[in-house]
């Protein structure tokens, strides 16, 4: 019975032990996941630290210049025009309008040029082509490639495959693999 008795203080011993262990290893991690919550907060701090530091060095007066405040204020309402100069009206004070956008930002829209067949009609006359060649099918930036030799020179091949695949969904075209077929007639 002796024996039976220090078996079981082993056991419980040992599974103190492998809880021990356990809550070292839990408390281990939770250390390193501090660390590195420390380290990004210290990063963080001296990030906005640096920013202070160049902010006060480069985009304010000098405290010691006369009329400093007035002149950072001015600074601060000032509208800047594309090339970097401020708008200002008449008697040297900012201008505080949004200034407009320049024309000719935005990249020209290409839509589809007049007369030109619809979508599906141009992937049909591409993959009539490819069939006449002896291809079996086109992937849908070779129908767009066809497309833009043809009537579109500037399709954007987004275009074609979306259109291409609800051809298919229609039964309007087959597929073999990724490319699209003209269906079996």
């Amino acid at each position: 019975m002796n024996t039976e008795t220090e078996n079981n203080a082993i056991l419980r011993a040992k599974a103190d032990l492998a809880d021990c262990d356990r809550k070292i290893d839990i408390t281990k991690a939770e250390e390193q996941r501090l660390a590195a919550d420390r380290q990004r907060w210290e990063d963080e701090r001296n990030r906005l630290s640096s920013f202070i530091e160049m902010y006060q060095r480069y985009a304010k007066e000098a405290p010691n210049e006369a009329g400093a405040d007035e002149k950072a204020e001015r600074v601060q309402t000032q509208v800047l025009k594309p090339n970097g100069a401020a708008h200002t009206d008449g008697n040297g004070r900012a201008d505080t309008r949004t200034p407009r956008k320049a024309k000719g930002r935005r990249p020209a829209v290409h839509r589809k040029p007049a007369g030109t067949p619809t979508t599906n009609e141009m992937i049909r006359t591409a993959l009539r082509d490819a069939k006449t060649r002896g291809v079996v099918g086109l992937a849908p930036k070779d129908i767009a490639s066809f497309i833009r030799q043809k009537w579109w020179p500037h399709l954007k091949s987004s275009s074609v495959g979306p259109a291409a695949w609800r051809m298919c969904e229609d039964k309007q075209l087959g597929k073999e693999g990724d490319l699209y077929v003209l269906p079996p007639s």
